[in-house]
């Protein structure tokens, strides 16, 4: 390719031009109004490098928000790879892991896809530079990136790709690329890289034309293209991208490629078929922290710069948000996404009190950019702003996103020209000015919200909201416009519409959260009585997610009893179960897992500790057949005894780790007192006691009545010491009476037989030894003895699903489908004769014997 020397000059200084500028356009984040400024910050400071699953763990993690939980599936997630790992130097330094040269890298909304893109972008540079390529591997990095020779990075917005695509008309004149290798596709992929070129050469101006193309057409493997937001294109010309990206990768295929996507906008005709799809994981417990730590670091060491604040108080700072993250168990939720937890740090920061509602997250945060940018806009003179004008500037923000987000082809990115379209009839219409003086008005306003709010982005002319989820927020606050249009669909029936419209859920969850914030909660009451009315599983659910993203409302008592009864039926947790439960056990487990993320599953009988009702029938003693049939014997148990009628939940579990933290009533905290001494002895700590799972100090929103997991025999053990030092008197513990894990005989004894064993029931009046022999003969004949059951229910597994869940499965396992833990009492048709339920499935069970 290099002639001569000169030319080897001229190019190198070329590259080197283009990476200054690569590090100056994406070394930082967007601005943040921070302290009455507009702050940016060091990306590579505040970013906390991600990790990706495959697909099977993030869906059983998305499950497991909705009840359908995979907990194999949250362990793996625990664990993950870096992002750029799988992008490494097949058997570099003898390492048998797989990797790739393509990579499809999917999330969701506010998953830190860019923000992953541009950082490995900087990295990679910096490595580029130096021509060092220890520094892919460096621990500090976390790009875990084994290469011999660093690749030059080359990072790609495709809206922009699609901007020039679509001022091209290429769709539209050219055929789809075809599989086969013609003239077509070659012509396809020239253009996708001459688009390339015209976009980076137009942000870094006086970059020779064609350079980038010609490094990727090299296929040296000296280049990483990282394709950003093909989700962000509209439909179809994301699916004729796919195509050209995909022909790209197999021509040049030593090059590497990472193609980031939200995973709503990938699939069907957007295909990547030879790429290697993985999934961004949510942000575990220490990855959180540490994006807090980083981010209020980096925020208190940019503003000591500038003379402001010291920055000896962030880690104060990061103690005070974490902490009360932990104590709920939305913002628990919450806080695995890196965009919320940001916007956390940022109300955090400018002293706004953190909601526990997501829809009143962003009306802080939205609110909060909007009345920084009035401040400044006011101090800077560059055009004064009353309150009532900001009123305004917000209504015409809300009119963009909703009408961006009601296209049929799902825009990201719009023109000045259609965003005048859209919002000049309306100053037209309220100021009485004319149409080119409107179009002006909506020129400024785009403008100076993408300069100085951080709402709004601009590149060239085309115009974004700086996250999508700020336009399905926004949107969801337009809807109020559509209640004043004559003849028209109001906000509700609009939503009702569309309420089975995967692209439309989040707009309508964040509709009813905003207006639960406000005076209009009739309109929650209208929407949830309507889905009610539609008397579908799936409308019923989705009635109960938007009473999650409401909260609780005075006025909306009577519709949320209404709710939570409907939920109570579907989950099989009413007396009524027979009739009207639904026999598929993973919309069971959602219905219920609803109710614990609504705290409308704490009365339920089995559930309280300091209850009667916890514990199920009394067992009465004799002598039983235990184990399994070519090693059975006879045992005898001579005390009485009851088992809960449920394993142990997670809530359960937590007053335990409470009470060890000092916290709880004083019975719970004095016992916790003796039993931390006896641990001491044994060198347990608190710590062990932890459940692996949870995420922090408590479980995850709606896994309250899950049974309680990935705790050793110890911990269940104190656990029980403690139950029986909390809740018996001295008086009851001296006779005899005790709270203690079951032996295996008692655990059998209790699954297998009736409470009253047949020898009991007969008797062993002489009269009756006869009849007892031709029981016992028949019942062995049976391959039972003495009332034996093959299962804690009875003789049969019964796995198919039919209109009655007496037809259906009696206990999670395989044949469930949940996949993982489930709320406990969903199962009642599984209930041991003595009524103790979830003796089989769900999960396996300590006892105090070996």
């Amino acid at each position: 390719m290099f002639e001569d020397d000169r030319f080897l000059e001229q190019f190198n200084h070329e590259v080197r031009r283009y990476l200054d500028w690569l590090e100056v356009e994406y070394g930082s984040t967007q601005q943040l109004g921070i302290a009455d400024e507009q702050v940016q910050l060091d990306l590579q400071q505040v970013y906390v490098p991600l990790r990706v699953v495959e697909r099977d763990v993030i869906t059983a993690y998305r499950k497991q928000m909705l009840g359908e939980s995979d907990r194999k599936g949250v362990v793996r997630y625990q664990d993950g790879r870096s992002v750029f790992a799988l992008l490494s130097d097949a058997g570099f330094g003898n390492d048998p892991t797989p990797t790739t040269k393509s990579l499809l890298l999917l999330g969701e909304a506010g998953s830190g896809k860019t923000m992953t893109l541009r950082y490995g972008a900087l990295r990679l540079a910096a490595a580029y530079r130096a021509n060092d390529p220890t520094q892919l591997t460096d621990p500090a990095a976390g790009l875990h990136l084994k290469m011999t020779v660093v690749p030059l990075p080359i990072y790609v917005r495709l809206t922009l790709v699609a901007a020039t695509l679509v001022g091209n008309h290429a769709v539209d004149r050219r055929a789809l690329p075809s599989q086969e290798g013609d003239g077509v596709e070659i012509a396809a992929i020239d253009d996708f890289l001459t688009w390339i070129d015209q976009q980076v050469g137009r942000d870094c101006s006086g970059l020779r034309e064609g350079i980038l193309s010609e490094l990727i057409r090299r296929n040296d493997g000296g280049v990483m293209l990282l394709l950003d937001g093909l989700d962000e294109v509209g439909e179809h010309q994301r699916a004729y991208l796919a195509q050209v990206i995909s022909q790209l990768a197999r021509r040049y295929a030593n090059q590497r490629y990472l193609v980031a996507s939200r995973t709503a906008g990938y699939g069907g005709d957007v295909a990547l078929p030879d790429f290697l799809e993985r999934h961004l994981s949510p942000l575990n417990t220490e990855e959180a922290q540490r994006l807090l730590t980083n981010w209020f670091r980096t925020v208190y060491k940019r503003l000591a710069t500038m003379g402001r604040r010291r920055q000896d108080v962030a880690e104060a700072q990061v103690a005070q948000l974490w902490d009360a993250v932990t104590r709920s168990e939305q913002l628990v939720e919450m806080a695995t996404n890196p965009l919320l937890l940001t916007a956390m740090a940022l109300l955090q920061f400018n002293q706004v009190r953190l909601p526990d509602q997501r829809a009143k997250l962003y009306k802080e945060l939205i609110d909060l950019l909007l009345e920084l940018w009035r401040k400044r806009n006011v101090a800077s003179a560059v055009f004064t702003m009353t309150e009532k004008q900001l009123v305004s500037a917000r209504r015409r923000v809300e009119a963009l996103a909703l009408a961006m987000q009601q296209q049929e082809r799902q825009v990201r990115e719009v023109t000045l020209v259609q965003a005048q379209e859209w919002l000049a009839p309306g100053y037209v219409e309220r100021l009485k000015i004319d149409r080119e003086k409107a179009n002006e008005r909506v020129r400024d306003l785009l403008h100076w919200l993408s300069v100085n709010s951080g709402i709004i982005q601009q590149r060239d002319d085309r115009y974004s909201f700086a996250h999508y989820t700020f336009q399905e927020y926004l949107a969801a606050r337009g809807l109020d416009a559509l209640d004043y249009r004559p003849n028209q669909p109001d906000s509700i029936a609009f939503l009702l519409e569309r309420s089975g419209e995967a692209r439309w859920r989040e707009t309508l969850l964040l509709a009813a959260g905003y207006w639960s914030g406000g005076q209009q909660w009739l309109k929650v009451d209208r929407l949830l009585g309507s889905l009610l009315d539609q008397g579908e599983p799936e409308s019923v659910l989705l009635a109960g997610a938007v009473l999650v993203d409401t909260g609780e409302i005075e006025g909306l008592t009577q519709r949320r009893r209404e709710v939570t009864g409907c939920l109570r039926d579907l989950a099989a947790l009413t007396d009524r179960w027979r009739e009207v439960a639904h026999p598929d056990p993973v919309v069971r487990n959602r219905a219920a897992t609803m109710l614990d993320r609504l705290d409308a599953d704490v009365e339920r009988p089995g559930l309280d500790l300091t209850r009667a009702d916890y514990w199920a029938a009394r067992i009465e003693p004799g002598t039983f057949s235990m184990g399994e049939e070519k090693n059975k014997f006879d045992y005898t148990i001579r005390r009485p005894y009851a088992l809960g009628r449920f394993p142990v939940t997670n809530r359960q579990y937590l007053l335990f780790i409470e009470a060890l933290a000092g916290r709880g009533t004083p019975e719970a905290i004095a016992a916790a007192q003796k039993l931390l001494l006896l641990m001491a002895q044994h060198s347990q700590t608190p710590e062990q006691f932890h459940p692996r799972f949870w995420p922090g100090a408590r479980y995850r929103a709606g896994e309250g009545n899950h049974p309680v997991v990935a705790v050793n025999w110890y911990a269940a053990t104190a656990f029980a010491w403690w139950v029986n030092e909390t809740l018996l008197t001295p008086e009851q513990r001296a006779n005899g009476e005790a709270i203690r894990l079951p032996t295996e005989a008692e655990w059998e004894r209790a699954a297998a037989y009736p409470v009253a064993l047949i020898d009991t029931v007969v008797g062993r009046h002489v009269a009756w030894r006869r009849l007892r022999r031709i029981i016992d003969f028949v019942l062995q004949r049976k391959g039972s003895h003495r009332g034996r059951c093959t299962y804690p229910w009875g003789d049969g597994f019964i796995t198919t699903i039919g209109e009655r869940i007496s037809a259906s499965i009696r206990a999670n396992a395989q044949e469930s489908k949940i996949g993982g833990t489930s709320v406990v009492g969903i199962f009642p048709h599984g209930a041991a004769g003595c009524g103790a339920e979830e003796m089989g499935g769900n999960v396996w069970e300590w006892c105090s014997t070996p």
